[in-house]
Protein backbone atom coordinates (compact mmCIF):
# COMPACT_ATOMS: atom_id res chain seq x y z
CA UNK A 1 0.00 0.00 0.00
CA UNK A 2 3.13 2.75 0.91
CA UNK A 3 4.79 1.66 -2.24
CA UNK A 4 2.00 2.08 -4.53
CA UNK A 5 0.55 5.48 -2.57
CA UNK A 6 4.07 6.38 -2.73
CA UNK A 7 4.07 5.65 -6.83
CA UNK A 8 0.78 7.22 -7.36
CA UNK A 9 1.92 10.87 -5.74
CA UNK A 10 4.95 10.28 -7.76
CA UNK A 11 3.10 10.28 -10.99
CA UNK A 12 0.75 12.98 -10.37
CA UNK A 13 3.33 15.45 -9.20
CA UNK A 14 4.91 15.20 -12.00
CA UNK A 15 1.82 14.96 -14.57
CA UNK A 16 0.34 18.35 -12.58
CA UNK A 17 0.06 21.97 -14.05
CA UNK A 18 3.50 23.77 -13.42
CA UNK A 19 7.63 23.46 -12.83
CA UNK A 20 9.22 22.57 -9.68
CA UNK A 21 12.39 24.23 -11.17
CA UNK A 22 10.55 27.60 -12.04
CA UNK A 23 9.59 27.69 -8.79
CA UNK A 24 12.64 27.10 -7.13
CA UNK A 25 14.63 29.49 -9.60
CA UNK A 26 12.01 32.17 -8.37
CA UNK A 27 12.35 32.08 -5.22
CA UNK A 28 16.21 32.14 -5.82
CA UNK A 29 16.16 34.74 -7.38
CA UNK A 30 16.03 38.63 -6.82
CA UNK A 31 14.96 39.68 -10.10
CA UNK A 32 13.91 37.90 -13.50
CA UNK A 33 15.18 34.28 -14.22
CA UNK A 34 16.75 33.11 -16.96
CA UNK A 35 16.53 29.58 -18.77
CA UNK A 36 19.86 28.89 -17.65
CA UNK A 37 18.84 29.31 -14.40
CA UNK A 38 15.92 27.32 -14.62
CA UNK A 39 17.74 24.17 -16.27
CA UNK A 40 20.70 24.06 -13.85
CA UNK A 41 17.99 23.83 -10.87
CA UNK A 42 16.04 21.32 -13.09
CA UNK A 43 19.97 19.56 -13.44
CA UNK A 44 20.07 20.03 -9.63
CA UNK A 45 16.22 18.28 -8.45
CA UNK A 46 16.80 15.59 -10.78
CA UNK A 47 13.75 16.35 -12.78
CA UNK A 48 16.41 16.32 -16.29
CA UNK A 49 16.02 12.48 -15.46
CA UNK A 50 13.25 9.70 -16.76
CA UNK A 51 10.54 8.92 -14.46
CA UNK A 52 11.66 5.62 -14.08
CA UNK A 53 14.73 6.41 -13.14
CA UNK A 54 13.85 9.48 -10.58
CA UNK A 55 11.37 7.18 -8.90
CA UNK A 56 14.17 4.81 -8.91
CA UNK A 57 16.08 6.82 -7.30
CA UNK A 58 13.90 8.23 -4.42
CA UNK A 59 12.87 4.75 -2.82
CA UNK A 60 16.20 3.96 -3.29
CA UNK A 61 17.03 6.88 -0.80
CA UNK A 62 13.90 6.67 1.01
CA UNK A 63 14.75 2.94 2.18
CA UNK A 64 17.80 4.49 3.50
CA UNK A 65 16.33 7.44 5.42
CA UNK A 66 17.13 10.19 3.36
CA UNK A 67 14.16 11.51 2.40
CA UNK A 68 16.17 15.00 0.25
CA UNK A 69 15.77 18.17 0.50
CA UNK A 70 13.01 20.60 0.40
CA UNK A 71 13.41 22.80 -2.65
CA UNK A 72 11.64 25.40 -0.64
CA UNK A 73 13.38 25.90 2.41
CA UNK A 74 16.99 23.82 1.05
CA UNK A 75 16.66 22.00 4.67
CA UNK A 76 16.93 17.90 4.67
CA UNK A 77 12.94 16.48 4.01
CA UNK A 78 13.74 13.95 7.39
CA UNK A 79 14.90 17.41 10.07
CA UNK A 80 11.25 19.01 8.82
CA UNK A 81 9.50 16.21 9.18
CA UNK A 82 10.67 15.00 12.46
CA UNK A 83 10.03 18.28 14.24
CA UNK A 84 6.34 18.25 12.86
CA UNK A 85 5.60 14.86 13.22
CA UNK A 86 4.92 15.09 16.91
CA UNK A 87 2.94 17.52 16.72
CA UNK A 88 0.52 15.74 13.92
CA UNK A 89 0.92 12.38 16.30
CA UNK A 90 -0.33 14.11 19.48
CA UNK A 91 -3.47 15.77 17.70
CA UNK A 92 -4.50 12.28 16.08
CA UNK A 93 -4.18 10.18 19.22
CA UNK A 94 -5.91 12.63 21.40
CA UNK A 95 -8.69 12.33 18.54
CA UNK A 96 -8.64 9.18 17.83
CA UNK A 97 -9.29 8.01 22.18
CA UNK A 98 -12.23 11.00 22.28
CA UNK A 99 -13.75 9.47 19.48
CA UNK A 100 -13.19 5.80 20.52
CA UNK A 101 -14.59 6.82 23.78
CA UNK A 102 -17.87 8.84 22.92
CA UNK A 103 -18.32 6.50 19.97
CA UNK A 104 -18.17 3.18 21.50
CA UNK A 105 -20.27 5.17 24.44
CA UNK A 106 -22.80 6.42 22.32
CA UNK A 107 -23.47 3.07 20.39
CA UNK A 108 -23.51 0.77 23.83
CA UNK A 109 -26.20 3.30 24.81
CA UNK A 110 -27.85 3.39 21.76
CA UNK A 111 -27.77 -0.67 21.83
CA UNK A 112 -28.85 -1.21 25.13
CA UNK A 113 -31.59 1.65 25.52
CA UNK A 114 -34.80 0.59 26.34
CA UNK A 115 -35.96 4.13 25.86
CA UNK A 116 -36.35 5.31 21.98
CA UNK A 117 -36.02 8.56 22.76
CA UNK A 118 -32.58 7.97 24.39
CA UNK A 119 -31.72 5.64 21.34
CA UNK A 120 -33.17 8.76 18.73
CA UNK A 121 -31.11 11.72 20.23
CA UNK A 122 -28.20 9.29 20.07
CA UNK A 123 -28.60 8.52 16.52
CA UNK A 124 -29.96 11.76 15.71
CA UNK A 125 -26.54 13.07 16.72
CA UNK A 126 -24.16 10.56 14.90
CA UNK A 127 -26.46 11.55 11.76
CA UNK A 128 -25.33 14.95 12.01
CA UNK A 129 -21.88 14.52 13.35
CA UNK A 130 -21.46 12.48 9.90
CA UNK A 131 -23.03 15.13 7.69
CA UNK A 132 -21.07 18.10 8.72
CA UNK A 133 -17.62 18.65 6.59
CA UNK A 134 -14.68 19.05 8.60
CA UNK A 135 -13.86 22.24 7.14
CA UNK A 136 -17.17 23.70 7.49
CA UNK A 137 -17.39 22.84 11.05
CA UNK A 138 -13.69 23.88 12.09
CA UNK A 139 -15.35 27.67 10.67
CA UNK A 140 -17.87 27.64 12.41
CA UNK A 141 -16.16 26.71 15.66
CA UNK A 142 -13.96 29.46 15.15
CA UNK A 143 -17.02 32.07 14.48
CA UNK A 144 -19.06 30.73 17.51
CA UNK A 145 -16.77 30.08 20.25
CA UNK A 146 -13.93 32.21 19.43
CA UNK A 147 -15.17 35.00 17.45
CA UNK A 148 -18.70 35.81 19.11
CA UNK A 149 -17.95 34.09 22.84
CA UNK A 150 -14.11 34.66 22.74
CA UNK A 151 -13.92 31.61 24.60
CA UNK A 152 -10.91 29.67 23.18
CA UNK A 153 -8.10 31.16 21.10
CA UNK A 154 -8.40 31.19 17.17
CA UNK A 155 -5.92 29.39 16.02
CA UNK A 156 -1.76 28.59 17.69
CA UNK A 157 -0.78 25.94 19.56
CA UNK A 158 -0.49 26.16 23.47
CA UNK A 159 -2.49 25.34 25.97
CA UNK A 160 -5.23 23.08 26.55
CA UNK A 161 -7.91 25.43 25.30
CA UNK A 162 -6.12 25.33 21.70
CA UNK A 163 -6.59 21.42 21.64
CA UNK A 164 -10.06 22.09 21.96
CA UNK A 165 -11.50 22.97 18.88
CA UNK A 166 -9.03 20.82 16.77
CA UNK A 167 -9.99 17.80 18.49
CA UNK A 168 -13.98 18.32 18.19
CA UNK A 169 -13.63 18.78 14.75
CA UNK A 170 -11.66 15.61 13.50
CA UNK A 171 -13.23 13.32 17.11
CA UNK A 172 -16.97 14.45 16.01
CA UNK A 173 -17.20 12.52 12.27
CA UNK A 174 -15.34 9.11 13.54
CA UNK A 175 -17.69 9.10 17.04
CA UNK A 176 -20.43 9.74 14.90
CA UNK A 177 -19.80 6.56 12.39
CA UNK A 178 -17.96 4.42 14.98
CA UNK A 179 -21.40 4.71 17.27
CA UNK A 180 -23.90 3.30 14.30
CA UNK A 181 -21.35 0.34 13.79
CA UNK A 182 -21.59 -0.41 17.38
CA UNK A 183 -25.07 0.14 18.01
CA UNK A 184 -25.74 -1.94 15.08
CA UNK A 185 -23.68 -4.84 15.63
CA UNK A 186 -24.58 -5.28 19.26
CA UNK A 187 -27.85 -5.41 18.46
CA UNK A 188 -27.26 -8.41 15.78
CA UNK A 189 -25.08 -9.88 18.82
CA UNK A 190 -28.04 -9.33 21.38
CA UNK A 191 -30.68 -11.17 19.17
CA UNK A 192 -28.40 -14.30 18.77
CA UNK A 193 -29.21 -17.35 20.67
CA UNK A 194 -25.82 -17.50 22.51
CA UNK A 195 -26.98 -14.20 24.44
CA UNK A 196 -30.62 -16.27 25.10
CA UNK A 197 -28.84 -19.24 26.52
CA UNK A 198 -26.82 -16.46 28.59
CA UNK A 199 -29.38 -14.81 30.06
CA UNK A 200 -31.43 -18.09 30.64
CA UNK A 201 -27.76 -19.15 32.95
CA UNK A 202 -28.57 -15.94 35.01
CA UNK A 203 -25.52 -13.43 33.67
CA UNK A 204 -25.68 -10.15 34.58
CA UNK A 205 -26.46 -7.23 31.62
CA UNK A 206 -22.66 -6.16 31.78
CA UNK A 207 -21.27 -9.99 32.16
CA UNK A 208 -23.59 -10.65 28.92
CA UNK A 209 -22.37 -7.57 27.03
CA UNK A 210 -18.25 -7.91 27.94
CA UNK A 211 -18.05 -11.75 27.55
CA UNK A 212 -20.68 -12.27 24.73
CA UNK A 213 -21.81 -9.55 22.90
CA UNK A 214 -19.01 -7.80 22.70
CA UNK A 215 -16.66 -10.01 21.55
CA UNK A 216 -19.24 -11.15 18.63
CA UNK A 217 -19.32 -7.94 17.45
CA UNK A 218 -15.65 -7.41 17.62
CA UNK A 219 -15.08 -7.64 14.19
CA UNK A 220 -17.43 -4.92 12.64
CA UNK A 221 -16.38 -2.50 15.88
CA UNK A 222 -12.53 -3.29 15.80
CA UNK A 223 -12.73 -3.17 11.61
CA UNK A 224 -14.54 -0.04 11.45
CA UNK A 225 -12.72 1.68 14.37
CA UNK A 226 -8.76 1.11 12.86
CA UNK A 227 -9.97 2.71 9.40
CA UNK A 228 -11.47 5.85 11.12
CA UNK A 229 -8.26 6.39 13.32
CA UNK A 230 -5.77 5.55 10.55
CA UNK A 231 -7.70 7.89 8.73
CA UNK A 232 -7.07 10.63 12.12
CA UNK A 233 -3.41 11.12 10.51
CA UNK A 234 -4.88 12.54 7.15
CA UNK A 235 -7.63 14.22 8.64
CA UNK A 236 -4.77 15.69 10.62
CA UNK A 237 -4.31 17.87 7.25
CA UNK A 238 -7.25 20.53 7.85
CA UNK A 239 -7.16 20.49 11.14
CA UNK A 240 -3.75 21.90 10.99
CA UNK A 241 -4.34 24.44 7.76
CA UNK A 242 -7.35 25.88 9.57
CA UNK A 243 -5.88 26.18 13.53
CA UNK A 244 -2.30 27.02 12.23
CA UNK A 245 -0.76 24.20 13.98
CA UNK A 246 2.55 23.13 12.54
CA UNK A 247 2.13 19.39 11.81
CA UNK A 248 2.85 17.17 8.78
CA UNK A 249 -0.28 18.18 7.41
CA UNK A 250 -0.11 21.86 6.90
CA UNK A 251 3.83 20.69 5.99
CA UNK A 252 2.00 18.51 2.88
CA UNK A 253 -0.02 22.29 2.03
CA UNK A 254 3.35 24.51 2.08
CA UNK A 255 4.54 22.12 -0.20
CA UNK A 256 1.79 21.36 -3.00
CA UNK A 257 1.68 25.18 -3.14
CA UNK A 258 5.20 25.68 -4.17
CA UNK A 259 5.28 22.32 -5.64
CA UNK A 260 8.18 21.31 -3.34
CA UNK A 261 8.22 17.04 -5.06
CA UNK A 262 11.17 15.88 -2.09
CA UNK A 263 8.57 17.27 0.19
CA UNK A 264 5.38 16.33 -1.19
CA UNK A 265 6.36 12.87 -1.77
CA UNK A 266 7.95 12.56 1.74
CA UNK A 267 4.53 13.88 3.57
CA UNK A 268 2.24 11.18 2.02
CA UNK A 269 4.48 8.34 2.64
CA UNK A 270 4.78 9.16 6.14
CA UNK A 271 0.75 9.42 6.53
CA UNK A 272 0.55 6.50 4.45
CA UNK A 273 2.91 4.29 6.73
CA UNK A 274 0.76 5.65 9.69
CA UNK A 275 -2.30 4.69 7.95
CA UNK A 276 -0.36 1.30 7.36
CA UNK A 277 0.54 1.15 11.16
CA UNK A 278 -2.89 1.33 12.36
CA UNK A 279 -4.72 -0.72 10.08
CA UNK A 280 -2.29 -3.70 11.48
CA UNK A 281 -2.84 -2.78 15.42
CA UNK A 282 -6.56 -2.88 14.35
CA UNK A 283 -6.27 -6.55 13.32
CA UNK A 284 -4.15 -7.57 15.72
CA UNK A 285 -6.39 -6.25 18.48
CA UNK A 286 -9.29 -8.04 16.92
CA UNK A 287 -7.20 -11.50 17.28
CA UNK A 288 -6.69 -10.71 20.94
CA UNK A 289 -10.17 -9.32 21.41
CA UNK A 290 -12.29 -12.12 19.58
CA UNK A 291 -11.19 -15.66 20.64
CA UNK A 292 -12.82 -17.74 17.70
CA UNK A 293 -9.60 -16.59 15.97
CA UNK A 294 -7.55 -17.84 18.46
CA UNK A 295 -9.17 -21.77 17.85
CA UNK A 296 -7.87 -23.86 15.22
CA UNK A 297 -10.48 -24.46 12.36
CA UNK A 298 -9.24 -28.11 12.31
CA UNK A 299 -7.84 -31.21 14.71
CA UNK A 300 -6.97 -34.55 14.16
CA UNK A 301 -9.64 -36.98 16.53
CA UNK A 302 -9.65 -40.25 16.69
CA UNK A 303 -12.44 -41.89 14.31
CA UNK A 304 -14.90 -44.15 16.01
CA UNK A 305 -14.64 -47.42 14.13
CA UNK A 306 -11.32 -47.57 11.98
CA UNK A 307 -7.44 -47.91 13.23
CA UNK A 308 -6.97 -44.77 12.04
CA UNK A 309 -7.93 -40.59 12.58
CA UNK A 310 -9.42 -38.41 10.66
CA UNK A 311 -10.03 -34.31 10.66
CA UNK A 312 -13.04 -33.10 11.90
CA UNK A 313 -14.27 -29.56 11.62
CA UNK A 314 -14.29 -27.16 15.25
CA UNK A 315 -16.30 -24.43 14.55
CA UNK A 316 -16.44 -21.39 16.62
Amino acid sequence: MVVGLSLVTFLLVRVAPGDAAVNVAASRAAGSTTTEQIERIRKELGLDRSLPIQYLQWTAKALRGDLGRSARTNRPVRTELAGRLGTTLQLAGLSSGAALLFGVAGGITAALSRRRSVSGVVRGVALLGVSVPNFWLSYLLILVLAERLRLLPTSGRGGVRTWIMPVVVLALPAASTLSRIVASALRDSLSQAFVTAARARGSSRWQILRRDAFPHASAAIVSTAGALVGGMFAGTLIAEVVFAWPGVGSYYIAAVGFRDIPAIQASVAVLGIGFVVVSRAADLVHWLVDPRLRRPTNRVVPNPGTSGFSRSSVGP
